[in-house]
């Protein structure tokens, strides 16, 4: 038999052997791939931020600095001084706040310090579209869970915003059950084909997202019908995640959501 065959049923205990050991360098190689995509997008956001400080706070610190120099050039007791002075001051301001606006891309402080609801809500009113958030037993969980969790929600959010405009409708679940700690979000957009979406894409981020701690994410979508995103994650240490990563094979994007989450009122 060929090193890359799989054995057959009726193969004895060595040809069953191989044939496990073949299916599991398999799923390691699907991981592999899986945590290449995650490097790549971390690379692309690291790119991305490179170009939001230097094309807004560095050109504005820069501004700042030219405006000190001429400030320095004024002669003592010169009336444009005080002007001078509070147009620094002011362009400080602007840099930073323009400095949290990219921190808060990183890592919104809100969800350091109160969590995935009170993070979420602050999404929801920045957004020109309704986004109702309603959250069932949740507690505090580390930080990556609550990070990924997050992303995925605002992703999802961007998207029904992008695609459905300002009348559309956005609501947000969040949960612990049994299962893990879950969310849902559901928007009664104009939808899409999940089996026609490029790979690569956000989505694929967001399925990324929540593999890599080991969780579920699910994609019910059609055109005309909205989009329901739900995932699950189970908070487990530090070890017991990067064990289960490495061991769990890869689910790929789906258009079926698990039966034990509840369908989004706002879905058809």
């Amino acid at each position: 038999m060929r090193p890359n065959e799989i054995a057959p049923a009726h193969a004895g205990p060595p040809a069953r052997e191989n044939g496990n050991r073949v299916r599991a360098g398999q799923g390691v190689l699907a991981e592999v791939a899986d945590l290449a995509r995650v490097v790549e997008a971390v690379d692309k956001q690291r790119e991305s931020l490179e170009r939001d400080i230097h094309d807004g706070v560095q050109q504005r610190l820069v501004s700042v600095r030219i405006q000190l120099e001429l400030a320095a050039d004024l002669p003592t007791g010169d009336d444009r001084l005080p002007g001078a002075l509070a147009d620094i001051g002011h362009g400080l301001e602007d840099a930073m706040d323009e400095l949290r606006e990219v921190a808060h891309g990183i890592h919104p402080q809100v969800l350091t310090d109160h969590g995935l609801v009170a993070a979420l809500n602050h999404v929801a009113r920045a957004t020109a579209a309704p986004v109702a958030v309603v959250a069932s037993g949740l507690g505090r969980y580390p930080a990556e869970l609550e990070l990924a969790i997050y992303y995925c929600c605002r992703e999802a959010i961007q998207n029904a915003s992008k695609h459905g405009g300002p009348s559309v409708r956005i609501s947000i679940s969040l949960h612990q059950d049994a299962h893990g700690v879950g969310f849902e979000v559901s928007d009664d957009g104009p939808g899409f084909d999940v089996a026609n979406v490029a790979s690569g894409g956000g989505l694929q981020h967001m399925h990324d997202r929540i593999a890599l701690l080991g969780g579920r994410l699910s994609i019910d979508s059609r055109p005309g019908a909205g989009t329901v995103v739900a995932g699950v994650i189970h908070p487990v240490s530090g070890a017991s995640r990067s064990l289960l990563w490495l061991t769990k094979p890869r689910a790929p994007l789906e258009s079926t959501r698990p039966s034990h989450w509840p369908r989004s009122r706002w879905s058809r």
